[in-house]
C-alpha cells in the first residue's frame, strides 16, 4: 500500500500543512502592506506629527522637572557643581588633619615620662631604708612587715628583728629588693602604659574622623546615602551633582511616561488619526482614518482564514479511517501471495511441511489411515 492509500498518514499530512499555515498568517499581513506612494506620503507626515509630539513632551518635562526644584526638594544648595576634589583627596587631607592634632593631644615625649615612672615605682630599696609590705598575701599572723632594712640576700631579708624568705614575699614586692625582678616589672609597667597610651589616641582619632570626615565631604558638596548621614565609608558618600542628575532623569522619564501618551492622543486624533491595533502581532499604531479601516478590513479577513483552517485541521484530525483504504484488522496476517485468489488462506494453499523423521535404528511411524481406502 503506497502512502496515498494509507488513510491516517493522508490525514497526518493535512493536519500538518494546516498548522504550517496558522503558523505563517502572522507574517501575511505585513506582507500584504504594499509600500505605495500614498502609503509613503501618510507615513511621512506621521514622522512629522511624531517629532511634534516630541517636542511638546519635551516642553512639558522641562517645565514640570526643574533642577533647582529638585535640588531644594533634595536640601542641596543651588547652584549643586561638580566637586572639586575627590573623596579619597579629601579622605587624605582629614587623616592629615587629624595627625596634626593628635601629635599636639598626645605627644611622643609622654613615653619618655613612663620610663621615669617605671624607675620610680619598682626603685631597689637600701640598706637602711623604710619598709612596709605583706607577705603571704597578707594572710595569716604577722602578715604585715614594717621595719628597716637591714640586710639582703639572694634569698632572704633582714627586717629589723625578722628574716623573711624571698618566697614569702609578693613579686611585685620583690621589685623592690632584687634588681632582676625590678627590670622585668619596669619593663612591664613601660609596656601596658604604652598600651594604654595607644588605645587613648586610636579612640582620640577616630572621634576626630568620626566628625571631621563627613563635615568634609558635606563641604565639598557631597551627599551620604540617606540611613547613613555620618557614615565613614566612601562608597555610602555621592557627589550631589550626581545625585540631582539621577532624580532628575528619574522624575524626567516618570513625567515623560505619563505626558506621552495624551499628548500623542490630542495630536493624532486632531489631525484624523486613529489608533490601530494588531491582534496578530500584538502592536498598536496610529493610521489615518483611511488607511485604518483598510488595515482592519485585511486584518479580519485574515483572523478569519486562519479560524477556518485550525477549525479545518481539527475537523481532520477527528474524521473516521477511510473504508476504502482501511487497514487490515489488528493481529491478521500479510495480504495473499503470487497466483493466489483473494480470500484464500495461504496456509491452505500450500502443502504442510514434513514432519521429522525416525530417529536413527528406529522403524517409521505407522502410516495415517487413509479415508477412501475401501479395504480398511
Amino acid at each position: 500500500m503506497t502512502w496515498q492509500q494509507h488513510p491516517q498518514r493522508r490525514r497526518s499530512l493535512l493536519a500538518c500543512s494546516l498548522c504550517l499555515a496558522a503558523w505563517l498568517l502572522p507574517a501575511a499581513l505585513p506582507a500584504q502592506e504594499e509600500t505605495t506612494e500614498e502609503d509613503t506620503a501618510w507615513k511621512a507626515e506621521r514622522d512629522k506629527l511624531t517629532a511634534v509630539i516630541d517636542q511638546r513632551v519635551k516642553e512639558e518635562v522641562d517645565k514640570t522637572v526643574k533642577p533647582q526644584d529638585v535640588a531644594t526638594k533634595l536640601g542641596m544648595k543651588w547652584p549643586v557643581p561638580k566637586p572639586k576634589q575627590t573623596k579619597e583627596q579629601i579622605e587624605a587631607d582629614v587623616n592629615r588633619q587629624i595627625d596634626e592634632v593628635t601629635a599636639k593631644q598626645f605627644p611622643e615625649s609622654r613615653r619618655k615620662a613612663f620610663e621615669k615612672e617605671a624607675a620610680e615605682k619598682y626603685q631597689i630599696f637600701q640598706p637602711g631604708d623604710e619598709v612596709s609590705f605583706n607577705i603571704r598575701g597578707g594572710k595569716g599572723p604577722n602578715a604585715i612587715v614594717r621595719g628597716r632594712l637591714l640586710d639582703r640576700t639572694a634569698q632572704r631579708i633582714k627586717v629589723s628583728s625578722r628574716f623573711i624568705l624571698r618566697e614569702d614575699i609578693d613579686e611585685e614586692d620583690q621589685a623592690r629588693f632584687w634588681e632582676d625582678v625590678s627590670e622585668e616589672y619596669r619593663k612591664r609597667y613601660i609596656r601596658v602604659q604604652n598600651a594604654q597610651y595607644d588605645g587613648k589616641i586610636r579612640a582620640f582619632q577616630d572621634e576626630q574622623r568620626q566628625t571631621r570626615l563627613p563635615a568634609a565631604l558635606r563641604t565639598a558638596r557631597y551627599a551620604a546615602v540617606p540611613n547613613k548621614p555620618k557614615s565613614l565609608k566612601l562608597s555610602d558618600w555621592f557627589a550631589e551633582a550626581d545625585v540631582l542628575d539621577f532624580f532628575c532623569k528619574k522624575l524626567a522619564k516618570e513625567c515623560e511616561e505619563s505626558a506621552r501618551p495624551k499628548i500623542a492622543e490630542q495630536v493624532f486624533t486632531s489631525n484624523g488619526y486613529e489608533m490601530v491595533e494588531d491582534t496578530i502581532n500584538n502592536t498598536k499604531e496610529w493610521m489615518p482614518k483611511k488607511q485604518a479601516v483598510s488595515f482592519r478590513a485585511r486584518l479580519q479577513e485574515l483572523l478569519d482564514k486562519k479560524k477556518q483552517e485550525e477549525e479545518a485541521a481539527k475537523a481532520a484530525k477527528a474524521a473516521p479511517a477511510d473504508p476504502w483504504g482501511a487497514e487490515p484488522p489488528a493481529g491478521a496476517g500479510p495480504g495473499p501471495g503470487p497466483g493466489m485468489e483473494p480470500g484464500m488462506d495461504p496456509a491452505g494453499a500450500m502443502p504442510p511441511a514434513p514432519g521429522p523423521g525416525p530417529e536413527p535404528g528406529m522403524p517409521p511411524p505407522p502410516a495415517a489411515p487413509n479415508p477412501f481406502d475401501n479395504n480398511q
